[in-house]
């Protein structure tokens, strides 16, 4: 699933077998002429291309946003090949990530910079089946079983939302993957962590909802679910390339904040997938709602307050490592992980 990214290789030239343009495909990078004279751009999706999550980006095509900033714009579909691996590769001049990837990149040395935020907050819920009416605590999660994607920060948000309820971090952990949902109904495993954007709305669907415990309300800090970033000397050499793209993004997942239903029978026309219309509508309103816009109605920014938290929150939790493999013991300077600065005016 999308959280918080396994790293499993692919190789780079598989990769680019899978790249499918939104419109007619130009070079390989922003440095070469696209189609009809525009500007070819590349964005590489760390998650399956028809999720709602991305409805923005194919607003952003099919409204001419695109076009309008003189962009020719390939995606490159979600696959074992990370977009941060990617985009330090020049096989992407984009990519989406999540806030603590990009972290765990940046304090390793790699120059991801987030040049704007798709989702303005964690989605990350602790989730238990609602047939277990008698576990009304996190702390009760103390002696079971955890089903797990198999990614660093699950732990951490287990920890620290048991501890922070009264309780002891001590459980059994079992990694299933997405096979995780099927064996929480079952009974096979105690609670998992889902997405409230698409695996809790989608259960609540479908007629058996989760018992959620949301880690924000037991001292996990708010982060942004979904960031685009750039390497650092890709945004030196095109900055102005970088700011149309952004630009015409936030105008796409501005139309698609407003349009959430229309959006995603937008997306669907550009891109099949393994997601239903009726699913991702459901997770179309919610972003909508909640995630994609920050406090003040507007796409993108991002906030030096978010960063330094994580960051702290992250170094206590021993996931921050350099270069050389050393475990961070200060937090960092995140100042220049991430920019407003290709943002539209007045954002």
């Amino acid at each position: 699933m999308h959280r918080f990214l396994s790293r499993r290789p692919l190789s780079l030239a598989a990769v680019a077998l899978l790249a499918t343009p939104l419109s007619a495909c130009g070079g390989s990078s922003a440095s070469s002429a696209g189609t009809a004279g525009l500007t070819h751009v590349t964005i590489a999706l760390d998650y399956i291309a028809n999720s709602a999550g991305y409805a923005g980006i194919y607003a952003a095509e099919a409204n001419g946003y695109f076009k309008a900033a003189r962009l020719d714009v390939t995606v490159i579909p979600y696959t074992q090949t990370t977009p941060d691996v990617l985009v330090n590769a020049g096989q992407a001049d984009f990519g989406t990530m999540d806030q603590p990837t990009l972290m765990m990149d940046r304090a390793a040395g790699e120059q991801p910079t987030s040049v704007m935020a798709i989702m303005q907050h964690d989605a990350n819920r602790i989730a238990v089946a609602d047939k277990d009416a008698s576990l009304t605590s996190p702390a009760q999660l103390s002696g079971k079983t955890f089903g797990a994607f198999g990614v660093p920060m699950e732990k951490i948000y287990n920890d620290q939302t048991i501890k922070s309820a009264k309780g002891t971090p001590g459980y059994k952990t079992v990694t299933l993957g997405v096979s995780v949902f099927d064996a929480l109904r079952s009974g096979q495993v105690d609670w998992t962590i889902p997405y409230e954007t698409d695996d809790i709305q989608w259960a609540k669907r479908a007629g058996h909802p989760f018992k959620v415990f949301n880690p924000l309300d037991y001292g996990v800090p708010d982060s942004y679910t979904k960031l685009v970033f750039a390497n650092q000397d890709f945004l030196a050499k095109h900055p102005d390339i970088a700011r149309d793209f952004v630009g015409a993004l936030v105008k796409g997942y501005t139309w698609a904040a407003r349009n959430p239903e229309q959006a995603v029978t937008t997306q669907a026309k550009l891109v099949k997938g393994a997601f239903t219309i009726g699913d991702q509508t459901v997770t179309a309103k919610d972003l909508a709602d909640h995630y994609w816009l920050d406090a003040k109605g507007v796409v993108g920014p991002e906030t030096d307050t978010f960063w330094k938290a994580y960051a702290t929150f992250l170094t206590n939790a021993g996931l921050l490592k350099d270069s050389g493999g050393k475990t961070l013991t200060t937090p960092p300077d995140t100042s220049r992980w991430f920019t407003n600065s290709y943002l539209p005016a007045g954002q």
